[in-house]
């Protein structure tokens, strides 16, 4: 039945001029029949009987074909012709059934079709998220473990510039008690006195200046290592540990403006302190009132005063408000 189905229109056509050839060769099969016997009975050739005569069957035929019955008291031709439009009628209403339900099986095999191009859409869509989500994870994984290695690796550098840092204390401490005064005696004694004070006095002025720089470029050091430190914090989103070591730069460098804005977003953003990242964010402005960013710091502290109004207003944060002063 796939793929073949009978246009009703088309059986109807074929069928009516079958009945048509069918009706106009019986009417003009029985005129001639009628007109042979007539001609014949009236030269007298044969004479009307209404018995039925039995003619004996050829030899090499085996059965006696009987004649058409007639249906209820109608002549043979328009039986022929109901029992030709009952067929037909039946033939056409099975072609309209078997042609409604090919166009049911079209629809159904079109919304499958329809259903299962979605569900090719759905799988490739999860297969694409998974992969993207694999890939994420990879990346993940590998930023931890890189991270977890550079904060071993700066943890290392924070104790062996500590070390330095108390190494510098005491040479510069052994330095300046082996500058011991020279008793004096006489004159002489006076004078080299004085010279070797003076010299002691350089030594020392150049013995601390070193000091000062070392200990400056230390402090420098150390404060960047803290500052890095807090970056991967953040990054591996342990807050708490990042504004931490945001606060250890500020110690060592309390005008870094940028550990000022750092600190003052995570503190704003992810610790819920309003307070401290309104304190910090003025901070930035003032150390770099030329920031490209400035006007995005003054909404953050827009945003911050907000909050701590809503906090004094709030009753339930009263206590908690009032204990941060």
């Amino acid at each position: 039945m796939k793929g073949f189905c009978l246009r009703g229109s088309w059986v109807k056509a074929g069928l009516l001029t079958i009945i048509l050839f069918f009706v106009a060769f019986s009417s003009a099969a029985e005129d001639s029949s009628s007109d042979v016997i007539e001609t014949n009975i009236e030269a007298g050739q044969m004479i009307p009987n209404t018995e039925p005569l039995e003619i004996p069957a050829p030899s090499n035929v085996k059965t006696v074909l009987e004649p058409p019955k007639e249906i209820v008291g109608m002549p043979l031709k328009e039986g022929q012709i109901i029992e030709l439009n009952k067929t037909l009628k039946s033939v056409i209403e099975e072609n309209d059934k078997l042609h409604e339900e090919k166009e049911k099986l079209d629809e159904e095999l079109k919304s499958l079709r329809g259903q299962r191009q979605i569900e090719i859409n759905r799988i490739n869509a999860m297969t694409e998220e998974m992969r993207r989500v694999r890939t994420q994870t990879e990346g993940i994984v590998d930023l931890n473990q890189r991270y977890s290695r550079q904060l071993v690796d700066l943890q290392v550098t924070i104790k062996d510039k500590e070390q330095q840092y108390q190494m510098k204390i005491k040479e510069l401490e052994d330095r300046v008690a082996k500058e011991e005064p020279v008793q004096p005696e006489n004159q002489l004694a006076y004078e080299k006195i004085d010279a070797d004070g003076e010299k002691s006095r350089e030594n020392i002025v150049a013995i601390v200046d070193q000091f000062n720089k070392e200990s400056e470029r230390l402090r420098q050091d150390t404060a960047r290592v803290h500052y890095n430190m807090g970056n991967i914090y953040f990054h591996k989103g342990d807050y708490s540990k990042a504004a931490a070591e945001y606060k250890k730069v500020l110690k060592l460098m309390p005008s870094d403006a940028a550990a000022h804005f750092n600190l003052a977003f995570v503190q704003g953003e992810f610790l819920g302190d309003p307070v401290a990242a309104l304190k910090h964010y003025k901070e930035y402005i003032f150390l770099n009132p030329q920031a490209p960013d400035r006007l995005i710091v003054e909404q953050k502290i827009l945003q911050m005063e907000l909050k701590v109004r809503s906090m004094i207003n709030s009753p339930l944060d009263d206590k908690k408000f009032d204990q941060r002063f």
